[in-house]
């Protein structure tokens, strides 16, 4: 029999959920997503079907690597947008730690949740542990959140 156990977490009242990509199918299931936002960028995509109603987009971040402040903007402001028209929002990664804790991160930032990528990044370990967001993604989120 399956380990049932939740894995993944409510980032923001039961509207934006993190975890890793164990995690899909119980964001669809369980949670009604709309929106799956996928970090991964080791995986390929463009033939996984969805069910009805349910938008995957495919924001590729790597770990340990300078420079993506667009790609992270992006994914921060899908996940914004989805929960201003209402919708709930996965993140996921491989693991759900770096990537989609980054995510996370900015996303917290961007609703005016937290002041500094310091405090925000608290706030989403105290949500989900494991998070640790490496050091060139933390970059890209102080370049973009502390100018």
């Amino acid at each position: 029999m399956p380990d049932s156990k939740q894995t993944y977490q409510s980032l923001y009242e039961q509207q934006i959920f993190i975890g890793g990509e164990k995690d899909v199918a119980q964001f669809i299931d369980k949670e009604a997503v709309d929106i799956i936002i996928d970090l991964r960028a080791e995986v390929e995509h463009g033939n996984e079907e969805q069910p009805d109603g349910i938008t995957r987009v495919h924001i590729p971040l790597v770990d340990r690597l300078a420079g993506q402040e667009a790609l992270l903007k992006k994914a921060i402001d899908g996940v914004v947008e989805g929960v201003g028209q209402g919708k709930k929002v996965a993140i996921h990664c491989a693991a759900g730690r770096s990537r989609t804790g980054s995510v996370a991160v900015g996303v917290l930032l961007a609703l005016g949740l937290s002041d500094s990528v310091k405090d925000a990044e608290s706030k989403v370990r105290g949500i989900r542990p494991e998070v640790e967001v490496h050091s060139e993604l933390r970059k890209s989120l102080a370049s973009l959140y502390e100018n």
